[in-house]
């Protein structure tokens, strides 16, 4: 499934099947979509939900982190209850962030302002 399946203001995409492996784009840009992220679903060790503690006034209110084997992703935005949920259903397939100009259009859904992934360190390395 092609990740270009994006709709303009949306953050997630989902299927109605198990998603072997979940996709991370940091921005909504060429040279983002060029450099996928990419974790096998089975190597999700954890994930944490809590409020973002940011110290600027502006900053997203919800902080998501999930924990692979291999390095950490941490989410922040709004409403990412609903991306925990597909999560837990197994059923996320890939995750973008998006300009903050979309954080507020539909309240029904959840907005991801920035993605970050911090890899471990290889042994040796």
């Amino acid at each position: 499934m092609s990740l270009n399946q994006f709709k303009e203001s949306e953050c997630v995409l989902t299927t109605q099947k198990h998603c072997p492996c979940v996709e991370f784009l940091l921005a909504d840009s060429e040279a983002a979509r060029s450099r996928r992220h990419g974790f096998h679903a089975s190597q999700l060790l954890d994930y944490c939900l809590q409020p973002n503690e940011a110290e600027t006034k502006d900053a997203p209110p919800e902080k998501l982190t999930l924990s692979f084997a291999t390095a950490d992703v941490r989410l922040t935005g709004w409403r990412l209850d609903r991306i925990a949920d597909h999560l837990r259903e197994g059923d996320l397939l890939a995750v973008r962030a998006l300009p903050a100009r979309y954080a507020h259009l539909d309240p029904g859904k959840c907005f991801v302002a920035q993605i970050t992934v911090a890899p471990f360190a290889k042994a040796g390395s």
